[in-house]
Order: C-alpha cells, then sequence, then structure tokens
C-alpha cells in the first residue's frame, strides 16, 4: 500500500511518553467541611423527610396508574460549590430493593458557582438507607471524623426532583412550559416492561409516544411528544425514569417511522423554519431534479428556480437522489434539525438544475459536460445576479476498457466533463455546438463558480476490512479531478453501533473515529502530474461488520452504518 505522505498535508509529530498507571487508591480532594455538623446534619435529614413528603402529598393528588410500578420517590442531592458527591455511597447496589443512582448533572447555582446534582430513586421504604446514615453522623458529630461525614459533608441540600431535575442538558435548553417538544426519555431497564408502562402513562395523560426505541446497554430510549405539564406527573408514577434530554440524534427514529409519525416530526420542523429571504445565496444542486413541491423544501425553491439541460425533460424529480441532496444542503443533518427546539433559520436558498433524464434513460458519457453545461447556463439566464454554488453529487466511474482505436484511460486524466467545470469554475462559458463543445473566451470581468463535487462513493461489492488499501486501489470519479472545483471526500466519526436496529447486536465499525470514511476515494493512484483529491472531507458514514464477517467476499456481512438524514420521503 502506498505511504500517506502527501506534500499537502502537515502532520504534526506527537512526543510519546511511557504510561504511568493512577495508583490503585485515589485519594480524595480535601475540601471545606462544614462548620457547624450538627447543624448541617439536622438540616439534611429535615430535608430529606420533607422530599419524601412532598412526593407522597404530590401522588396522592395525580389521578393517574399504571400498573407494575415501583413506588418511590426522586430525589435531588446538590453539592457544596466546587465539590463532587460521592456517588458511590449514592448508589449502594445493595438487596433485592435500594435506592438507584439515575443522573449526575454540573449546574451552575444561584450564585453562579458550579455544583454537582445528582437524582436517586428511593424506593418505598429505603429512605431508612440514608436517614441511617445520617442518624450516625449526628451520633458521632463531635469526633475528628464523624461516621458517614465524607459522604454527608459534600452535600449542601436535598430536595424532591421535578422532571426538570432529570435533564441532563444544558439548563437553557429545557422547553417552556405550554410548549409542545420531542423529548428523548431514558428508561432504565428493569423487566422488559419499561416501555409498556411509559406507554400506559402516557396514554392516561395524552402524550405521544414514538414507536421505535433504542437499546444502550441498561437503557432504552424512547421518543416522547408533549408538553412540560403533560410529562411533569412521570416523576411521582414511573419508577423507570433514568433521564430526559432533547432528541440529540433522532435521525434513526426518523427514518424508522412510519409516514404518520415522520409527518409530525415534519409539521413541528415546518414551524419552526425561518427560511432565507430571495436576494440570499443559494445552492443550486445539480442532480435529477428537485421534488420542489415537498413541504421542507417549498419555502426555499420556487418552481421557477428549477432548470433541466434538455427542454423536453420534465423539471420534477423522477428518481429521488435530487431531492435528497437538497435536504442535505439546505439543512445538512435533518436529524439535528428536527432535534432542535428553536427556530430554525435558515441562510440560503435552493435551485436546481436537472442533468439526468427520467429513467430508464441515461446521458452518453461524450455528453456529460454538455449537459452539466447547458443546465447551469439555463439557472443562470434565469436569476443571472445571484450568488450561488454548485453542489454535484453525480458522478461516473472510469471507463477502463477502451473502445476501438480508443488509448488506455489514465486515472486523473481530464475528461469532457472535468475540462467543462474547469472552464465554468474560471468563469468561462460553454456552449454545445452539434456534438463538440465550444469553451468561449474569458471576458474582461468573468464571474468565477465554485463547483462542490462528489468524490464518489466505493460500491458495495468492493468493501473490505482493510478499507483504507481499497480507498487507495480506487480513484475519485469523474468529473471530480478536475483541477478547479473543490472535491469532497468522506471521514467518520460514527465508531459506535448505539443506537442501530435490532438484529445488529455484535457488529463492529470497520473505520476508527475519525479515519478515512471505507467509502471515499481517493487521488493515490494518480499520476504525480494530476490534482490530489479529495480537498476537503466531511462526515460521510461507516461500514459494519458481522460478529463473523471474516469473509469480505460476501457482501451481507458488512453494511452501511450512518447517520446522516436526508429529507423524508412523504
Amino acid at each position: 500500500m502506498a505511504e500517506r505522505n502527501k506534500p499537502h498535508l502537515i502532520i504534526s509529530v506527537a512526543q510519546s511518553a511511557s504510561y504511568q498507571p493512577p495508583p490503585r487508591t485515589i485519594p480524595s480532594s480535601p475540601f471545606q467541611r462544614p462548620g457547624d455538623r450538627r447543624s448541617h446534619g439536622n438540616q439534611l435529614r429535615t430535608e430529606l423527610q420533607q422530599a419524601e413528603a412532598d412526593a407522597a402529598e404530590r401522588r396522592r393528588s395525580i389521578d393517574v396508574s399504571v400498573e407494575g410500578t415501583v413506588e418511590g420517590t426522586y430525589v435531588v442531592f446538590d453539592s457544596f460549590p466546587g465539590i463532587d458527591l460521592s456517588l458511590n455511597t449514592l448508589d449502594p447496589r445493595q438487596g433485592r430493593v435500594h435506592p438507584e443512582l439515575r443522573s449526575v448533572r454540573e449546574e451552575l447555582d444561584s450564585n453562579g458557582e458550579l455544583v454537582e446534582r445528582a437524582t436517586v430513586f428511593v424506593p418505598q421504604g429505603t429512605i431508612k438507607y440514608f436517614l441511617d446514615r445520617i442518624s450516625a453522623y449526628l451520633q458521632s458529630v463531635d469526633d475528628t471524623n464523624p461516621r458517614s461525614s465524607d459522604f454527608l459533608d459534600r452535600i449542601q441540600a436535598i430536595r424532591s426532583a421535578s422532571v426538570e431535575s432529570l435533564w441532563t442538558d444544558p439548563p437553557q435548553e429545557f422547553p417552556t412550559a405550554g410548549q409542545t417538544v420531542w423529548w428523548e426519555v431514558w428508561l432504565r431497564r428493569r423487566d422488559g416492561n419499561e416501555g409498556a408502562r411509559l406507554g400506559a402513562f402516557a396514554e392516561a395523560t395524552n402524550l405521544r409516544v414514538g414507536r421505535q426505541t433504542l437499546g444502550f446497554g441498561d437503557r432504552t430510549v424512547v421518543l416522547v411528544r408533549g408538553t412540560v405539564e403533560q410529562l411533569s406527573s412521570a416523576v411521582d408514577i414511573l419508577d423507570d425514569l433514568a433521564e430526559l434530554r432533547r432528541p440529540h440524534d433522532p435521525t434513526q427514529f426518523l427514518a424508522d417511522s412510519d409516514a404518520v409519525e415522520q409527518q409530525e416530526w415534519v409539521d413541528d420542523l415546518l414551524n419552526r423554519i425561518e427560511p432565507a429571504v430571495d436576494g440570499a445565496p443559494a445552492v443550486c444542486v445539480v442532480d435529477s431534479g428537485v421534488y420542489w413541491e415537498h413541504p421542507l423544501l417549498k419555502s426555499s425553491l420556487e418552481v421557477t428556480d428549477c432548470q433541466v439541460a434538455e427542454p423536453t425533460w420534465p423539471a420534477h424529480d423522477d428518481r429521488g437522489h435530487g431531492t435528497e441532496m437538497a435536504g442535505l444542503a439546505l439543512f445538512g443533518d435533518v436529524g439535528e434539525a428536527v432535534a432542535e427546539t428553536g427556530p430554525v433559520r435558515l441562510t440560503h436558498r435552493l435551485e436546481s438544475a436537472k442533468i439526468l433524464p427520467p429513467p430508464p434513460g441515461d446521458n452518453a458519457p461524450e455528453l456529460y459536460g454538455a449537459v452539466t453545461a447547458d443546465a447551469a447556463n439555463y439557472v443562470e439566464i434565469q436569476s443571472p445576479n445571484r450568488r450561488r454554488v454548485y453542489s454535484l453529487a453525480v458522478t461516473a466511474r472510469w471507463q477502463t476498457t477502451p473502445g476501438p482505436g480508443e488509448r488506455s484511460i489514465v486515472y486523473g486524466q481530464p475528461s469532457s466533463w472535468s475540462a467543462t467545470l474547469d472552464a465554468l469554475a474560471v468563469g468561462r462559458r460553454v456552449l454545445r455546438e452539434g456534438e463538440s463543445l465550444v469553451f468561449l473566451q474569458q471576458t474582461d470581468d468573468p464571474t468565477p463558480r465554485l463547483f462542490c463535487v462528489s468524490a464518489g462513493n466505493i460500491p458495495r461489492e468492493k468493501w473490505q476490512d482493510d478499507h483504507l488499501t481499497r480507498s487507495v486501489l480506487e480513484p475519485v470519479e469523474d468529473p471530480a479531478q478536475a483541477w478547479n472545483v473543490l472535491t469532497v471526500g468522506a471521514y467518520t466519526q460514527l465508531d459506535t453501533m448505539t443506537g442501530a436496529p435490532t438484529g445488529f447486536e455484535g457488529w463492529t465499525p470497520v473505520a476508527p473515529r475519525g479515519e478515512l470514511s471505507p467509502l471515499s476515494r481517493t487521488s493515490v493512484g494518480f499520476s504525480r502530474q494530476w490534482p490530489v483529491k479529495p480537498e476537503i472531507v466531511l462526515e460521510g458514514g461507516n461500514i459494519a461488520r458481522s460478529p463473523d464477517g471474516t469473509d469480505f467476499d460476501n457482501p451481507p456481512n458488512l453494511q452501511l452504518l450512518t447517520t446522516k438524514a436526508l429529507v423524508p420521503r412523504l
């Protein structure tokens, strides 16, 4: 395999150092103890008893019951500023029924000081675990080191938990009162019926529960749609709650949902979209056309901005690919936009330049450059003064078998398509005259164009465990070798199978985090006179290996692993 020592990359060499393991016993950092320990212990006992009483009073006032729940109280323990809680003591794991630590987070208190807050579920009858430690602390309070002092001296206050206490995202992102949003509800696994209990509670409180669930070790994640008020009584009814978050990665949920649930996601996002103004820059999607009536796109794409290379073709998308690329161009990861709770302020608009004929038709390879130039001409005639970026995610494989009288293809050499893009990129115009292309001379005031071109994907039948070698052997596809375009390859940060669909237990990602994506191509096989491609890499997914996937000649042993969401096909 060729060395990865391209001259355009500058790699800083790190200095190595011998590993030194930490000591077996890590001593606690010294901290300021309470000045009046007797008063402190009495305060904690009162607050703990009050927290249990408050929760019991709330339960009596709630006319909702769920079969199979364990009655108990969610209690919040606040540390003194700058001091860590003794989490092991908060989560004893002794006996069949015991207090359980559910979530921990750090927050700024009212004085702007950092405190640690732990939420613990205390089943009915187990509060004695904490009361006994407080009693032992008070009985030995005059000693230099009272019993349980390392546990209790760290606690500033104890209180009954609210639904906000289980929120582990930044406090400022907690939904406002009355706001209907999607919540990521993390349930602790107990008996396999956590989802059913949540469903029963949701039915009683008119919450909407997503149909899909994800498993994370001892946690099950479910999406729930509703308001703070609807969810607030869950802390007094359900013992399964572990954390609440905003949906950080709803892509899998979105992709696996049925049309009804996808429509709910779309409607929520539609209410928050703020389109860019008419004069804003645009991304021109050079592809199979765009379905401009898609609800997530129509406020950013006028039908008059949808052009075709051949006037006899319909302007709409008849392959699906162009609409999906438009969703990525407009929102990035649609899952991220769905996950937000605030406005989605768009800064650019969309245009469409259709270069692919309706299926099953296809363009002749010698016409790729011509149809691209024609489509760009129509786009610029429609809006000559608009600032735009061209996005081309359609590529062609190299023709390695020359025709009669043709010489063999050398990877990286110009093609009519790449030459057309090179000319367009520097501001020249390209016209078709019969079967020939005419590159017009540059005017005194040229208008350069930015083309972002995909490096192309490695096909499934060529996936292999040694993905770097495969990426070396697979050159970027035509027209990504063009000198004057920005060629985009792929790396990946998707290095876990967290959230994978059912049936993928034991599968492992092929590429480590931060490595070149197994789907990406390179220009390592180019001769030295041709450009180094790609110029940049962005998140492009990973592939996963089955537990027994040692024979990579069998493609089912490898599966695509990506969380990049496109616009839903409604």
